[in-house]
């Protein structure tokens, strides 16, 4: 297994949001989910393999209509972005949102403005944090070097706020061992027993069997939604195998979620 260790930087605060049970307050996640992340890189391989000529009116015209989704091909295997020694804190605010829990728009990048909405006040959670750290894994080196174009490259990320990736190193090989180490991701429950964590509901991708055009294609993602699974933080040491580079130890068992092989 390979890797890329990026260090992706906010323009402000930014909200993961928590679902389910996230209605009336807005909760978020202190993290990148690894679907978000997912999401959030492919939107950057697009933008910077079309340049000028990328049509994005068009393209989330198209968005609204078809509810396609296009993010990482399945050899890539994004398991998230984290603040770690850098610090976080959550900024908890009053602010209105829609009362529909099935409106999507302020997620978009193109709204049309003539939508009417039912208001309501949120609690929303807010994270600060100076910059996070994520995690990119692939079976073959060559498939992680195109990625490495998109320093300095940025856009939306989560359901609120911008983000941009102020560094981008490697790949580097990942060996699998099985040793005690404080995981650097979010765990799978099932090895959290008897362990302190902050525990919460996460997904991964649902996977068709249709064909992916690869990273750098316009075709969407062959993804028909989410498949929850829980997962927490962790900082205290877990015995587990491990894909590691030496300093950032990312289970085995969230790797094997993420692709689909566990459930």
């Amino acid at each position: 297994m390979y890797g890329i260790r990026m260090l992706i930087r906010p323009t402000g605060g930014l909200t993961f949001r928590r679902l389910p049970g996230s209605i009336l307050h807005i909760g978020s996640y202190t993290f990148v989910p690894p679907t978000t992340l997912s999401g959030f890189l492919r939107r950057l391989v697009m933008m910077l393999a079309a340049g000028p000529s990328l049509d994005l009116a068009a393209f989330v015209k198209h968005q609204e209509t078809e509810r396609e989704m296009y993010v990482l091909p399945r050899d890539l295997i994004p398991v998230g972005a984290y603040t770690g020694d850098s610090g976080h804190w959550v900024h908890t605010t009053k602010r209105q949102g829609i009362r529909d829990f099935k409106h999507d728009a302020f997620s978009r990048l193109y709204r049309v403005a003539a939508e009417k909405e039912v208001y309501q006040l949120h609690d929303w959670d807010y994270l600060m944090c100076e910059d996070l750290t994520g995690y990119l894994l692939g079976k073959k080196e060559e498939c992680l070097s195109p990625l490495l174009g998109l320093g300095n490259r940025g856009c939306k990320l989560g359901k609120e706020g911008y983000a941009f990736i102020a560094d981008i190193t490697g790949p580097t090989q990942y060996r699998l061992i099985d040793t005690t180490e404080v995981p650097s991701t979010i765990v799978p429950g099932r090895l959290l027993a008897g362990h302190p964590c902050d525990a919460f509901q996460v997904y991964r991708h649902d996977w068709t069997d249709g064909p992916d055009g690869g990273l750098f294609s316009p075709s969407p993602s062959p993804v028909r939604g989410f498949v929850p699974f829980m997962a927490g933080l962790t900082e205290t040491p877990l015995k587990a195998e491990y894909y590691t580079d030496g300093t950032t130890f990312i289970p085995k068992a969230l790797v094997d979620i993420l692709q689909g092989e566990v459930v």
